[in-house]
């Protein structure tokens, strides 16, 4: 969740101490509880802040990554043809938005048939 960034690594340990030392708490901080005490609003900030360099002038862009990525996160690899439809945005879009991405390490793309299955790369 943190990509890699120390800072952000930190913060999330402490959003997800807080949320156990909560009354009704589990036993251990497993990755379901950090899930819950990281709201997906702080998620979606500090990617945007990250991508600031991956499109700095194409915010319409950027939020798309932002979207992509956390879509990514929660139903794991699939076929840009379906992120196209999903997110309702034209192939050359998606496809700029993608190479970006994929040159910045966040994701991967594969070949599978005619089309390219998109994933998160792993740090």
């Amino acid at each position: 969740m943190s990509r890699g960034i120390f800072r952000r690594f930190l913060r999330y340990i402490v959003f997800a101490l807080d949320f156990w030392q909560k009354p009704n708490r589990s036993e251990v901080i497993d990755e379901k509880t950090v899930r819950k005490a990281i709201p997906s609003e702080r998620l979606a900030e500090d990617m945007e802040l990250e991508f600031v360099g991956l499109f700095p002038q194409h915010s319409e862009l950027r939020t798309l990554a932002v979207r992509l990525v956390m879509y990514l996160q929660e139903n794991g690899p699939q076929k840009q043809s379906r992120l196209v439809r999903e997110f309702d945005v034209e192939q050359f879009t998606m496809s700029r938005a993608l190479g970006k991405l994929e040159s910045s390490r966040h994701v991967t793309r594969s070949r599978e048939g005619t089309d390219k299955v998109v994933s998160l790369s792993t740090f």
